[in-house]
């Protein structure tokens, strides 16, 4: 089979010429290296059903968060226990407890959240028997098929093709990754020719490049998609309409039987100034968004910059950042309620006793005292979690603050 090089990207709400979802050819086709099946084109559009319980599952999920369950109309709760394919009857203050113990089924310890039964907060977890990570906890590679997916914030892809150690060709030719995920890309769009002409010459065997820019504020965000697996239809560029879609954060890409978003989430910023923003709004609408790619009928594999910690386990000194961008309760709230609505933690639930960091800031020497961060996330539908063969930090991968993480999945 045949696959075509393309490049694609967005420009924000400074379309321009170019269009949302323009495709620009760049070379000749050329086989691919491996096949990953075939799966139907498109996807039926939702119904106004299909919509009502999108809209209810995302209502529960917010008044919970806010401790109002008691506010919703029985109805209304009913519904959510019912698109969940639980037990709907009862009196209001039973079916509010089954939806309780339904998230708390989900938002387990395992995963990386959950109050103890001694009352601790969220982030507070124990400690006990946890170990640093290393790469010694890397399996070897399986010999049945697998998909190699890797995701990394690059800070600047511009200067990481200029660095003198040559991450990204070390990155791509010991790892092979059949998809690789990148944030924090800062390019614009008329910056993508010549980055082309740089990655077609250079790593021929990917079949698609994904772009998506923040034409409006240069130098900022971008997220790209590099494939040597042929997608289903179009790549799907930003969410939500209009909402979110002048910082080319995200990327969707269909294949055989999964999607796969790629994600740069915002920064809630200096003095928290995007906090409300990211948390009431992004953050939402995400939530949202898994939730119509769920109706669809194919599992989600969700990765990028979630920049967000959520536990102790994930964090350099929790307590001294507890009012820090990042760490703040409303943040990992919200990223409790993204995994409560149908999400696994991949590498919280491969390495439950595991700290592992995968950002470190430049200041204080802090990735050589390893004073990090892990707020780069492999999320995986539960479905799929039967197929993570493995999970892992590529720690020793420089050339940005960040490092990439990846994970096998059997095909």
């Amino acid at each position: 089979m045949l696959g075509s090089r393309f490049g694609n990207w967005t420009v924000g709400s400074a379309a321009g010429s170019l269009g949302k979802d323009a495709p620009v050819r760049f070379g000749a086709a050329r086989q691919r290296r491996r096949s990953v099946g075939k799966g139907r084109a498109g996807a039926a559009k939702l119904s106004s059903s299909e919509q009502d319980v999108s809209e209810i599952e995302r209502e529960v999920q917010d008044m919970r968060l806010q401790g109002k369950l008691g506010s919703l109309t029985v109805r209304t709760l009913q519904g959510f226990l019912r698109a969940q394919g639980l037990k709907t009857s009862g009196p209001k203050a039973e079916v509010i407890q089954r939806i309780e113990e339904y998230f708390t089924g989900t938002d387990s310890l395992l995963n990386g959240a959950g109050t103890s039964s001694s009352g601790m907060e969220e982030w507070d977890i124990p400690m006990d028997g946890f170990v640093d990570w290393s790469s010694s906890m890397r399996r070897p590679d399986p010999q049945a098929p697998h998909w190699k997916l890797v995701s990394w914030n690059v800070n600047g892809l511009r200067s990481l093709l200029k660095h003198e150690d040559d991450p990204l060709r070390k990155l791509l030719e010991e790892e092979r990754p059949d998809v690789l995920c990148l944030q924090e890309t800062k390019l614009k769009s008329n910056d993508i020719p010549k980055i082309m002409e740089t990655l077609v010459k250079e790593y021929p065997e990917y079949n698609l490049h994904c772009w998506n820019c923040s034409n409006p504020r240069l130098g900022y965000s971008g997220t790209a998609i590099f494939s040597r697996a042929e997608p289903i239809g179009n790549p799907k560029y930003d969410f939500k309409g209009e909402a979110h879609s002048t910082e080319g954060r995200t990327i969707t890409v269909e294949f055989s039987d999964f999607f796969l978003v790629n994600a740069y989430v915002p920064n809630s910023g200096q003095d928290l100034a995007r906090l409300s923003y990211r948390t009431e709004e992004w953050d939402r609408d995400m939530r949202e968004y898994m939730n119509t790619l769920r109706k669809r009928g194919k599992p989600i594999v969700f990765c990028g910059d979630m920049n967000v910690a959520r536990t102790r386990a994930d964090i350099h000194n929790a307590e001294g950042n507890l009012e820090s961008a990042g760490f703040t309760e409303q943040e990992r709230n919200a990223f409790s309620l993204l995994l409560g609505g149908g999400l696994r933690d991949v590498f919280r639930e491969q390495h439950p006793q595991v700290r592992g960091y995968t950002y470190w800031s430049y200041r204080f020497r802090a990735r050589q005292r390893n004073m990090g961060w892990r707020i780069d996330y492999f999320l995986a539908s539960p479905e799929l979690m039967s197929r993570i063969y493995d999970s892992y930090i590529l720690e020793d991968t420089t050339g940005s603050d960040h490092c990439p993480v990846g994970i096998t999945m059997l095909c």
